[in-house]
């Protein structure tokens, strides 16, 4: 007998799992609307962070800084920016994109000083941010307390209906039992044979889907001791390479070539060995989080491409060193001089090995393969290509797809998919072309960056200066030269010193005293030296005149000491193509500024015309300290105090009057008495204002006058 009791339990079981329900529903809507608030607000703050930047950018119209600033604030959340300037819309990343179709624009205006200049807006991609509030941990709550409802009202529920199931099985066995006449013709089509095809067909599909279940389980299984196996091997390897590396570390006797393919091919080997234990951190962290393996990836960086691929071609060359009729060439040019981009290098490296191999192997007996760099406006293109056997049409159109692969027993196709899928994670893209018969050409298209303060884009030469080299190895003094002949240098009254070994150069500098207009070219590794080229640089005191020339130039010690002394580079396997000028003399200036504001820059240059003053300006430090060696030393030098990037302008004039500089002053909007006045190399400490306009105390600047003259600096 249905006591009210036994109703009243059913009742309330069906509205216990519809209650779990809504309220999971209601919590996973809150979760998802707080998470899409902290994303707008990270992108607010983020923009305000480099507001600055974004407004110098547009003042200027500097688009490639406008880019490289829009990438760095696009993420998952937030995949496309847009950047206006006076409501028109200047840059879009990744790629153009209507505000109509944005579910969820974010808009940010930019101003400076007060005034509008512009608007970021960025559209929120809410499928993402669902997803990550879907996998956050009080999403996982709710769902563990929609499940404990659910499962409580369903048992609930079950054991409601327990008997009435009992007897429902009770009549189908009896049923099943009595002749198919004496049934009721409703009960039998139970009985109808399409009917039990149908439900062996579905037994049929459960038991297939249970198989490849466990098929793809003892895959993981498999998959996990691959990883385990690549990481007791990456493990296995270090010995020896620490004992190549102690090799290495004696070889410095050995000729600059040999050093560098050694030191290349050690690095490469190290890269593998780093990637292996990298992979199988991947393949554990995905087995628990997928968010966690992702994040683990090599970041990407700015690259120079030339020299990131010139050693890999030449480990390319001793690899297939057997093969003596295939060639492979790097044709780097002026054009491929100082091209940057925005990538993961071992991934790049990765990449093009397989694309070098897959070259190499498609030339059937002889047979050249070649790779170029070719900047294209605002991207830089990256060419492999062979004259080999070439593919077919139908191939050809499928190539860069998981598993298609051409000509090669046991490919897999994986190496040109993961190619693919990495040049598209930086932006650009990967392209295939092919000819039957004639060879086939891969492209790789990514774009561009600006090279790194560090980076020398030329070497700019004035009448009647000095050049020395400082290099150990006697073919990197006739590259010099060579170049040197080819742009007339030695026509414009330049002289070049060559020397071998830092005694050398230290005696010729103490004997000649030269001019602060001489030019140094110092390589940082030199055959019987303890010192290196930093080590001599900084005992000279010219690092103001110096450029280090490298093949060690991207380890990060170096690049470390170039910046801390204002340093710059040339990587030495671009010594043959780094563009030489002979630039006019200057004339004499009135003023040099050093500030990096530009609307200062605009107004000491407006005012300076209005006078007839000659003037020079400068936004960074290391501009100024490219060219001082070029200005007369009686120039007054106006700088401000703070130049952005923790660069104070107390330290600039100090490294100024120390290269000869004696009419130093402070151009600040900050008041005298919050700075310190006593330094003995200022002059003193004005306005913002120009000097012509200026009515600064006289005070203020004959204090730091006497002061430098009762003191020296050492």
């Amino acid at each position: 007998m249905k006591t009210p009791f036994y109703k009243l339990s059913r009742l309330f079981a069906g509205w216990i799992i519809l209650l779990g329900i809504l309220c999971c529903c209601a919590l996973w809507f809150f979760v998802f609307t707080n998470r899409k608030l902290s994303v707008q607000g990270a992108f607010e703050s983020s923009v305000r962070l480099w507001e600055n930047n974004f407004a110098l950018a547009l003042l200027n119209n500097d688009r490639i800084t406008v880019g490289e600033l829009s990438r760095s604030l696009a993420n998952d959340n937030l995949p496309f920016i847009q950047v206006s300037k006076d409501g028109m819309v200047t840059h879009f990343y990744p790629e153009a994109w209507d505000l109509k179709d944005c579910a969820t624009p974010v808009m940010v205006p930019i101003s400076r000083y007060g005034l509008p200049i512009g608007r970021i807006t960025g559209c929120l991609s809410n499928k993402h941010i669902l997803k990550e509030s879907i996998l956050s941990g009080p999403s996982l709550l709710i769902v563990a307390i929609m499940v404990l409802l659910v499962a409580g009202g369903a048992l609930r529920m079950l054991s409601s209906y327990r008997k009435s199931l009992l007897q429902v099985i009770r009549v189908l066995e009896e049923w099943s039992k009595r002749p198919e006449k004496s049934l009721p013709k409703s009960t039998q089509l139970l009985r109808n044979d399409k009917i039990y095809d149908r439900l062996i067909a579905l037994v049929q599909a459960g038991i297939s889907n249970y198989l490849e279940a466990q098929r793809a389980k003892e895959e993981l299984k498999a998959g996990r001791a691959l990883s385990v196996m690549a990481a007791q091997v990456a493990h296995d390897i270090r010995s020896p390479l620490a004992a190549l590396d102690s090799v290495m570390s004696g070889l410095s006797q050995a000729p600059e070539e040999k050093r560098i393919i050694v030191r290349s091919a050690i690095a490469r080997i190290h890269d593998i060995a780093n990637n292996l234990i990298d992979k199988h951190r991947e393949a554990s962290a995905s087995q628990t989080s997928p968010v966690v393996a992702g994040q683990m990836k090599e970041p990407p960086s700015i690259q120079l491409l030339s020299s990131l691929i010139d050693p890999l071609i030449t480990e390319k060359r001793m690899q297939f060193r057997s093969r003596i009729n295939v060639g492979i060439y790097a044709r780097f040019n002026s054009l491929s001089y100082g091209v940057f981009a925005n990538i993961q290098p071992n991934e790049l490296k990765r990449a093009l090995s397989n694309l070098i191999n897959n070259a190499v192997e498609a030339i059937p007996e002889r047979g050249t393969v070649a790779i170029s760099i070719v900047p294209h406006n605002e991207s830089v293109r990256i060419t492999v290509e062979d004259d080999g056997k070439g593919i077919e049409s139908e191939v050809l159109s499928k190539l860069g797809n998981a598993g298609v692969t051409h000509g090669k027993e046991g490919g897999s196709g994986l190496g040109l998919f993961h190619a693919r899928a990495a040049v598209e994670s930086w932006g650009g893209k990967l392209e295939v072309s092919s000819i039957v018969g004639k060879g086939t050409t891969v492209t790789i298209t990514l774009p561009k960056t600006m090279p790194p303060e560090w980076f020398v884009s030329e070497l700019s030469f004035f009448p009647n200066s000095s050049v020395v080299i400082l290099d150990d190895d006697t073919s990197i003094h006739q590259t010099w030269q060579g170049r040197f002949n080819s742009t007339g240098l030695f026509n414009k009254g330049i002289t070049a010193f060559h020397f071998s070994t830092a005694q050398e150069l230290s005696n010729w500098v103490t004997k000649s005293k030269p001019p602060p207009n001489v030019l140094y070219l110092i390589d940082y590794e030199l055959i019987g030296e303890h010192a290196t080229g930093i080590d001599i640089i900084e005992s000279l005191k010219i690092a103001n005149q110096s450029i280090l020339v490298t093949s060690r130039y991207e380890e990060k010690h170096i690049l470390q000491s170039c910046q801390r002394l204002h340093m710059r580079l040339i990587p030495k396997s671009m010594a043959g193509f780094v563009p030489i000028t002979v630039a006019k003399p200057l004339p004499r200036l009135d003023c040099v500024l050093i500030d990096n504001d530009p609307l200062v820059h605009l107004y000491w240059n407006s005012t300076a015309a209005e006078h007839n003053k000659n003037i020079k300006t400068f936004l960074h430090p290391s501009e100024f300290f490219a060219c001082a060696h070029t200005l007369d030393k009686s120039t007054p030098l106006y700088i401000d105090v703070d130049l952005g990037q923790g660069i104070r302008g107390e330290h600039i004039a100090r490294e100024g009057f120390e290269m000869g500089f004696h009419e130093i002053y402070l151009a600040t909007g900050s008041a005298p008495s919050e700075l310190n006045t006593e330094l003995p190399f200022l002059c003193g400490i004005r306005g913002k204002t120009p000097p012509w306009q200026s009515n600064c105390s006289p005070e203020t600047e004959l204090k730091g006058a006497r002061v430098q003259q009762r003191f020296k600096i050492k």
